[in-house]
């Protein structure tokens, strides 16, 4: 992670101790909630990859057996002899 995303710059110019462990504790706070916002976006895009992979399959599935269905010959229909 870097420095700016967690606004270490020039956020806050402390001396006393106090002053220091509450700033430590916000900056980690805001550490965890960052990791935290990227390991959600991870899992979003992995189940999304894994919804999209399985809606080409059906669908591929789906013209093969269309094309299948397609390609056989239909019977013919009543009594055409004479």
């Amino acid at each position: 992670m870097a420095k700016h995303h967690l606004n270490l710059e020039r956020e806050v110019q402390l001396r006393d101790y106090d002053g220091l462990v509450a700033h430590t504790s916000l900056v980690f706070t805001r550490y965890m909630f960052l990791a935290l916002q990227q390991r959600f976006h991870a899992v979003i895009n992995a189940m999304l990859d894994a919804i999209m992979g399985a809606a080409v399959d059906i669908i591929k599935s789906a013209q093969k057996s269309f094309a299948e269905f397609s390609l056989t010959p239909i019977p013919a229909s009543g009594n055409n002899e004479q």
